[in-house]
């Protein structure tokens, strides 16, 4: 199972998501639920990163495909606040997921 975990700060403001597990819906590399939450994944680290360029000072980040592994964090509040709509749209793919595919990947939330 994919278990992602969503931390939110004391304002309900999403500062960091870590992805880990596999789906184990299909074969490996032909898992449409680990390819699901792995596009949502990278597609959020790329906007992040290219488009909203946050650098290191703001973002920090982990991938292990091997593991699967996967850490985004937001080291500051306006970086955050930068990256809302992002941190959001992934949040809302992710419920997605979990709602089509609740035997594969789960959702916890926690604070941070």
């Amino acid at each position: 199972m994919i278990s992602v975990y969503i931390y939110r700060d004391k304002n309900s403001s999403i500062k960091k998501i870590e992805m880990t597990g596999h789906a184990d819906f299909g074969f490996r590399g032909d898992d449409i639920v680990c390819a699901s939450a792995s596009f949502l994944s990278y597609t959020l680290l790329n906007y992040l990163i290219e488009v909203l360029e946050l650098d290191e000072s703001q973002l920090h980040y982990e991938i292990n495909e091997e593991l699967p592994y996967f850490l985004i964090e937001i080291k500051n509040d306006e970086s955050a606040e930068r990256a809302k709509q992002g941190l959001e749209f992934y949040e809302i793919g992710i419920v997605s997921l979990v709602e089509h595919y609740s035997d594969n990947v789960d959702l916890l939330y926690r604070e941070v």
